[in-house]
């Protein structure tokens, strides 16, 4: 095939020499021979058919195009134009998926050999999902730091899950993913969301691993190296103070959880429409009540609206004309006492998806942003299909403060959505900041006057609680995370503040720093430190946002920045106090350990294997995400096995081009 390939590129060569150059200057300038022979032979090493087809396959597989777009006569065209010796030799759809399937085998070895000389311990991420095409899958995410502290993760499968979807049988593929790679060994911690199956997944897993652990050396504990997902936690605790607080319906699912909800923008929120459009049946000289509007909720009244706004486009006209009338009102106001007024671009209103948190926040911040609006359709004097559903000064009140409360959630999780920066070790202080904030907004007067509004609080607390203790009370992942990581070390445990004290006890906060003096004696002595001997490289400050909303101002607050100096002493307790009475820092994490590991070369390594834990499953919301793109309209059909060689080769061609390098280097 190659010497095949060979002289249809040197013959193409020739040909193209050919056709673009005039016959007659061809004859006359025939004593250049021997230039225009080395012009070709040029153009032959430059031009390799291997390397066009890796390109194109990468192409396929990276931008989520069918295999059949090889054939399209577009497509062709720009290749033969640019090659005319190609015509008649470009490869088929079928030829493509062969390639694809030939390397992705080579691709998968590769992955084993690079996974092996990770400088330390890996986490594992998984959760199911199910197809557009009905097939249901089990995506496995690897994340690491690398010798060059960078957080780095990839798909390492995505399994066809047959039969239930039970703790059991997600174990089984989890195991056999584990055993294929090799990377038992490496395993540090396992995060899942917080369903019960994944209870059963972890404890059928240590069965399965344990069986290896001859061959294997475990370090994975699996007790103490089950994190659940804390983006999960904050959504059963916003779900729970809408539900108490008669903001969603009392049957709403509250587990309904899609982590990628988290990048949902007011825009995305707009394109939302009702499951039904009955609100289009419903005349406009209606004077009857929707029986299954809660007239006591103001958040379900402003539901109804915008249901009836979006239901019709002279509805919606008439909403944006009430809108645009109140801005003209207001700037011929301000001008009349010679002063300047801004025109406010005017949006429709925004219905959410009861079970997606952020658009009921969106929602709600819309509606306040146009209440004035809002009020002329309650109020419109003909059309009255409104008016049951009008708002009181004390219902715009409850809005403002639901609306503000959800404001702070979601600054909190947007924070541990964060993809590209540790997370685990700024969750202790995500559940002491939201605590502390549900805490106050309890003992709150407006709060305590509204049976309804405590209702919500009590239970978002309780949620909160709930999950913190079943987080902290078995693992201490969660304190060595925290305290290598520089910004925060143990400051945190140190805080005068009461709910501090009352969150992390003093025999809690003494276990964990005794389990971490152990560990590091344990594994992780000068003799089997694998540590990175960073020098110390200039790096900036890291960014700071100034724009200071509440939850940012709690973030910041009550963070000790001095300890107590210690002397010397070569014990690993002394080494751990000696990094600990250091100042706080405001860089990155990995980018403090880049520049610090020489000088702490054993907390270096503890924190290159505790800092790689994700609080979160976003790395694994984003591969569905990417499965969505790749079964795609045009590709509904594809096969279990053809999806999983998409994914998993899509993933190791985006690896190799974030380390930068070939992954067959490694092999």
């Amino acid at each position: 095939m190659n010497e095949k390939h060979t002289l249809i590129w040197q013959n193409g060569c020739r040909i193209d020499q050919a056709s673009r150059t005039d016959s007659r200057l061809a004859v006359n300038e025939a004593s250049n021979a021997a230039e225009l022979q080395a012009v070709v032979q040029h153009g032959s090493k430059d031009f390799n058919t291997d390397e066009l087809y890796r390109c194109v396959t990468r192409w396929i597989v990276t931008g989520n195009q069918p295999f059949t777009e090889v054939e399209n006569t577009k497509f062709q065209d720009i290749l033969v134009y640019l090659k005319p010796a190609l015509e008649g030799h470009l490869l088929q759809s079928q030829a493509i998926r062969d390639r694809i399937f030939a390397h992705v085998g080579t691709m998968r070895n590769s992955i084993k050999q690079y996974l092996v000389t990770l400088p330390g311990l890996m986490t594992i991420a998984c959760d199911a999902w199910t197809s557009s095409n009905r097939i249901a899958f089990l995506a496995i995410v690897g994340s690491w730091i690398t010798m060059d502290w960078n957080l780095e993760e990839t798909l390492l499968d995505f399994v066809e899950l047959q039969g239930a979807h039970d703790g059991q049988n997600m174990a089984s593929a989890v195991s056999s993913v584990i055993a294929e790679l090799g990377v038992a060994n490496k395993l540090v911690a396992l995060v899942s969301n917080n369903a019960s199956n994944n209870g059963t997944l972890v404890h059928h897993l240590e069965t399965e691993l344990e069986q290896t652990s001859d061959r294997f050396p475990m370090r994975w504990d699996s007790t103490k190296g089950h994190i659940q997902c804390l983006s999960h936690v904050i959504h059963l605790s916003v779900m729970s103070l809408l539900r108490g607080a008669k903001a969603v319906p009392r049957d709403v699912n509250l587990r309904a959880f899609d982590p990628e909800d988290q990048k949902l923008t007011p825009e995305d929120a707009e394109a939302f429409v009702a499951d039904n459009n009955d609100e289009a049946n419903e005349h406009d000289d209606d004077n009857s009540i929707d029986s299954t509007v809660d007239l006591a909720s103001a958040v379900d009244k402003i539901r109804k609206i915008a249901k009836l706004v979006h239901s019709s486009p002279q509805r919606m006209q008439l909403f944006r004309a009430n809108a645009e009338s109140i801005e003209d009102y207001y700037q011929k106001k301000a001008l009349s006492y010679g002063k300047s007024y801004t025109h406010k671009v005017i949006k429709n209103l925004i219905l959410d998806v009861v079970t997606q948190w952020n658009s009921t926040y969106f929602m709600l911040e819309r509606a306040l942003e146009f209440s004035e609006a809002i009020d002329a359709l309650t109020s419109h004097p003909k059309v009255k299909i409104f008016c049951h559903y009008a708002l009181s000064k004390d219902d715009w009140k409850g809005v403002s403060l639901i609306c503000k409360w959800l404001s702070y959630f979601c600054s909190a999780s947007a924070l541990m959505a964060a993809k590209k920066y540790p997370t685990l070790s700024f969750s202790l202080r995500i559940y002491f900041v939201l605590i502390s904030y549900v805490s106050k907004l309890e003992q709150r007067a407006i709060v305590q006057e509204s049976m309804v509004m405590a209702a919500g609080v009590r239970a978002c607390k309780a949620k909160l609680l709930d999950f913190f203790d079943k987080s902290t009370y078995d693992s201490e992942y969660y304190y060595f995370a925290t305290v290598l990581d520089p910004r925060f070390k143990d400051s945190l445990f140190r805080s005068n503040d009461r709910l501090a004290s009352d969150l992390f006890s003093e025999e809690w906060v003494s276990d964990c720093a005794e389990a971490l003096q152990d560990t590091c004696s344990a594994f992780y002595s000068p003799s089997s430190s694998n540590s990175a001997q960073s020098k110390p490289l200039v790096t900036p400050n890291e960014a700071r946002t100034d724009a200071m909303s509440d939850f940012a101002r709690d973030w910041r607050a009550n963070l000790p920045t001095q300890t107590i100096l210690v002397p010397p002493s070569s014990s690993y307790k002394s080494k751990i106090l000696r990094y600990l009475q250091e100042d706080l820092t405001e860089m990155l994490p990995l980018t403090w350990w880049r520049m610090n590991a020489h000088r702490f070369p054993i907390l270096a390594a503890m924190a290159r294997d505790y800092l790689c834990i994700p609080g979160t499953l976003v790395a694994v919301e984003h591969v569905f995400s990417a499965g969505q793109d790749v079964i795609s309209v045009r590709q509904g059909s594809l096969s279990a096995e053809t999806i999983q060689t998409l994914m998993t080769y899509q993933a190791g061609i985006m690896l190799e081009k974030r380390i930068g390098r070939s992954l067959s280097s490694y092999t």
